[in-house]
């Protein structure tokens, strides 16, 4: 099981150690989570992390939507780090 936090963490250059950026990479993630549960992919209740502890199987288990990951770690990249 990986950890979303600390994957779009890798994708954006942190290490799992710096914590100096986790509340903001949250909210992008939890953005982009919404945005998608809004066109039907996750729950449908919703989801949001908290955390390092949210894994991706949480999220989603149909592994025909691995293509979200890459959806979520761009998004993410361009929000935080814009070009």
């Amino acid at each position: 099981m990986s950890s979303i936090l600390n994957d779009v963490k890798h994708a954006l250059g942190h290490t799992e150690n710096d914590h100096a950026f986790d509340s903001d990479i949250m909210i992008h993630i939890n953005g982009v989570i919404g945005t998608l549960t809004q066109i039907g992919v996750g729950p449908l209740v919703g989801y949001q992390i908290t955390g390092p502890d949210n894994t991706w199987e949480e999220f989603f288990t149909d592994l025909r939507l691995n293509a979200v990951k890459s959806y979520i770690i761009l998004c993410c990249k361009l929000q935080f780090n814009p070009p």
